[in-house]
Protein backbone atom coordinates (compact mmCIF):
# COMPACT_ATOMS: atom_id res chain seq x y z
CA UNK A 1 0.00 0.00 0.00
CA UNK A 2 2.87 2.40 0.42
CA UNK A 3 4.23 1.83 -2.87
CA UNK A 4 0.92 2.64 -4.44
CA UNK A 5 0.85 5.90 -2.17
CA UNK A 6 4.32 6.71 -2.91
CA UNK A 7 3.64 6.45 -6.58
CA UNK A 8 0.37 8.18 -6.62
CA UNK A 9 1.89 11.22 -4.58
CA UNK A 10 5.07 11.34 -7.05
CA UNK A 11 3.05 11.34 -9.90
CA UNK A 12 0.44 13.83 -8.99
CA UNK A 13 2.48 16.04 -7.05
CA UNK A 14 5.15 15.85 -10.12
CA UNK A 15 2.24 16.79 -12.56
CA UNK A 16 1.16 19.48 -10.46
CA UNK A 17 4.50 21.36 -11.22
CA UNK A 18 5.39 20.42 -15.03
CA UNK A 19 2.00 19.81 -16.79
CA UNK A 20 0.78 23.54 -16.65
CA UNK A 21 -2.21 22.82 -19.14
CA UNK A 22 -3.96 19.50 -18.07
CA UNK A 23 -6.68 20.05 -21.32
CA UNK A 24 -3.59 19.41 -23.18
CA UNK A 25 -2.45 15.77 -22.39
CA UNK A 26 -4.18 12.64 -22.54
CA UNK A 27 -4.62 10.91 -19.58
CA UNK A 28 -5.13 7.37 -21.24
CA UNK A 29 -2.00 7.97 -22.94
CA UNK A 30 1.27 7.51 -20.60
CA UNK A 31 3.87 8.87 -23.35
CA UNK A 32 1.69 12.04 -23.64
CA UNK A 33 2.99 13.34 -19.87
CA UNK A 34 6.68 14.75 -19.92
CA UNK A 35 9.81 12.86 -19.47
CA UNK A 36 10.04 14.98 -15.89
CA UNK A 37 7.13 12.74 -14.81
CA UNK A 38 7.63 9.39 -16.84
CA UNK A 39 11.07 9.00 -15.81
CA UNK A 40 10.66 9.18 -11.95
CA UNK A 41 7.14 7.07 -12.30
CA UNK A 42 8.76 4.15 -14.07
CA UNK A 43 12.23 4.66 -11.71
CA UNK A 44 9.62 4.14 -8.44
CA UNK A 45 7.54 1.16 -9.85
CA UNK A 46 11.08 -0.02 -11.06
CA UNK A 47 11.97 -0.30 -7.19
CA UNK A 48 8.12 -1.55 -6.49
CA UNK A 49 8.84 -4.25 -8.87
CA UNK A 50 12.31 -5.44 -7.24
CA UNK A 51 11.04 -4.91 -3.69
CA UNK A 52 7.77 -7.62 -4.26
CA UNK A 53 10.36 -9.98 -5.73
CA UNK A 54 13.11 -9.55 -3.10
CA UNK A 55 10.39 -10.43 -0.58
CA UNK A 56 8.74 -13.38 -2.50
CA UNK A 57 12.34 -14.56 -2.86
CA UNK A 58 13.21 -14.09 0.99
CA UNK A 59 10.02 -15.98 1.91
CA UNK A 60 10.40 -18.92 0.09
CA UNK A 61 13.68 -19.15 1.41
CA UNK A 62 12.84 -18.31 5.06
CA UNK A 63 10.09 -21.27 4.53
CA UNK A 64 12.72 -23.74 2.85
CA UNK A 65 15.51 -23.65 5.99
CA UNK A 66 12.16 -23.91 8.55
CA UNK A 67 12.41 -27.34 9.40
CA UNK A 68 8.94 -28.82 9.76
CA UNK A 69 7.43 -25.60 8.92
CA UNK A 70 4.63 -26.19 5.74
CA UNK A 71 3.24 -23.57 4.00
CA UNK A 72 0.21 -22.40 5.51
CA UNK A 73 -2.29 -24.59 2.54
CA UNK A 74 -0.46 -27.34 3.60
CA UNK A 75 -0.52 -27.16 7.30
CA UNK A 76 -4.22 -26.77 7.29
CA UNK A 77 -5.95 -30.51 7.46
CA UNK A 78 -6.67 -30.81 3.27
CA UNK A 79 -7.10 -32.92 0.75
CA UNK A 80 -4.14 -34.00 -0.99
CA UNK A 81 -4.67 -33.31 -5.30
CA UNK A 82 -3.73 -36.83 -6.55
CA UNK A 83 -2.42 -34.63 -9.94
CA UNK A 84 0.50 -32.72 -8.41
CA UNK A 85 0.69 -34.10 -4.83
CA UNK A 86 -0.01 -30.99 -3.19
CA UNK A 87 -2.48 -30.22 -0.22
CA UNK A 88 -5.53 -28.40 -1.33
CA UNK A 89 -8.85 -27.03 0.38
CA UNK A 90 -11.23 -29.95 0.76
CA UNK A 91 -13.92 -27.29 -0.08
CA UNK A 92 -13.00 -26.56 -3.26
CA UNK A 93 -14.20 -28.79 -6.49
CA UNK A 94 -10.55 -27.87 -8.16
CA UNK A 95 -6.76 -27.94 -7.10
CA UNK A 96 -6.03 -24.23 -6.22
CA UNK A 97 -2.41 -25.30 -7.28
CA UNK A 98 -2.85 -27.04 -10.28
CA UNK A 99 -6.42 -26.21 -11.18
CA UNK A 100 -7.51 -29.87 -11.93
CA UNK A 101 -10.82 -30.90 -11.06
CA UNK A 102 -10.99 -32.89 -8.10
CA UNK A 103 -14.87 -34.38 -8.53
CA UNK A 104 -13.33 -36.27 -11.01
CA UNK A 105 -11.38 -37.88 -8.37
CA UNK A 106 -14.30 -38.42 -6.11
CA UNK A 107 -16.62 -39.90 -8.78
CA UNK A 108 -13.51 -42.21 -9.80
CA UNK A 109 -12.88 -43.22 -5.74
CA UNK A 110 -17.03 -43.86 -5.32
CA UNK A 111 -16.82 -46.22 -8.57
CA UNK A 112 -14.24 -47.76 -7.44
CA UNK A 113 -15.51 -48.50 -3.98
CA UNK A 114 -18.51 -49.86 -5.10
Amino acid sequence: MLWFLITMGSFLLLMSVYVPEMDAIDPYDFFTYPTEVQIPVVVILSFSIVDAMLIAFLDQQQAAMTPGAAPESEADEGLSCPHCGRATDPDLDFCTWCTESLQQVDEYKHTDAE
